[in-house]
C-alpha cells in the first residue's frame, strides 16, 4: 500500500531544520562552506549563485516508482522483523521515505579549496543526519509517531566539467513510524 502526500510532512520539516542548523545557522557568514539554501522540494532559484544548495524531498524525485512510503506488513522484508512482530491491535507501522539532494558548485576554486569545502559540508551533513535520526516520539498532526530514522543508502559523485565542477550527493532516508489504534467513540 502506498500513501502519497500532497504537502510537506513533519519529517521533511524535521530534516530541513536539522540541516539548516548545521549548514547555515551554526556556520559563520563568511565561511565558503556555508550553505546558501536548505529547502523542501525542488530548487527554483538560480542555485549556481548559492554555491551550496540542499533539497529535501518526499520519496525519490528521480524515480516516482521507487522509494515510496509503505506499510510494513506481516510478509515484510527481514529488516522490518521486529516491527512485523508487533503488528496487531489496530496499530500500523510504516516506512516513511525521503531523499536529500545536495549540490556543491566548486567553480573558481583550487582542487585543495574544493576538497576542503566539500569535506566540511559533507561532515556537517553527516552530523545533521545523525541528529535527525534521533526522532523517537516525533508526532505529526495525524498522531503518527516516529520510532527511528536511518540513512539507508547514499551516493556522491562529481559532475559538470573542468570549468564548472559540481559535487552531487544524494541520501535515501527512512523513518519507521507507528499509527496508534483508534478507539471507537463512546457515548
Amino acid at each position: 500500500m502506498i500513501l502519497p502526500t500532497q504537502w510537506p510532512s513533519l519529517y521533511q520539516f524535521w530534516l530541513r531544520d536539522r540541516l539548516t542548523q548545521y549548514l547555515i545557522t551554526d556556520v559563520a557568514e563568511d565561511d565558503p562552506s556555508r550553505a546558501g539554501l536548505v529547502k523542501i522540494g525542488q530548487l527554483q532559484e538560480d542555485y549556481t549563485r548559492l554555491r551550496i544548495a540542499v533539497e529535501v524531498h518526499e520519496n525519490d524525485p528521480d524515480d516516482d516508482r521507487d522509494w515510496l512510503h509503505n506499510l510494513i506488513e506481516e510478509n515484510a522484508q527481514e529488516d522490518n522483523r521486529r516491527f512485523r512482530q508487533v503488528i496487531g491491535g489496530g496499530r500500523s507501522y510504516w516506512n516513511r521515505r525521503f531523499c536529500l539532494m545536495v549540490h556543491i558548485f566548486l567553480d573558481n576554486l583550487t582542487r585543495e579549496e574544493a576538497t576542503r569545502i566539500k569535506g566540511a559540508v559533507m561532515h556537517r551533513i553527516e552530523q545533521a543526519l545523525i541528529d535527525a535520526q534521533d526522532c523517537n516520539g516525533l508526532t505529526d498532526s495525524a498522531g503518527e509517531v516516529a520510532l527511528e530514522g536511518a540513512i539507508v543508502r547514499e551516493n556522491g559523485q562529481l559532475a559538470g566539467d573542468d570549468t564548472f565542477p559540481i559535487w552531487r550527493y544524494k541520501a535515501w532516508i527512512q523513518y519507521k513510524t507507528m499509527r496508534p489504534r483508534k478507539h471507537p467513540s463512546r457515548p
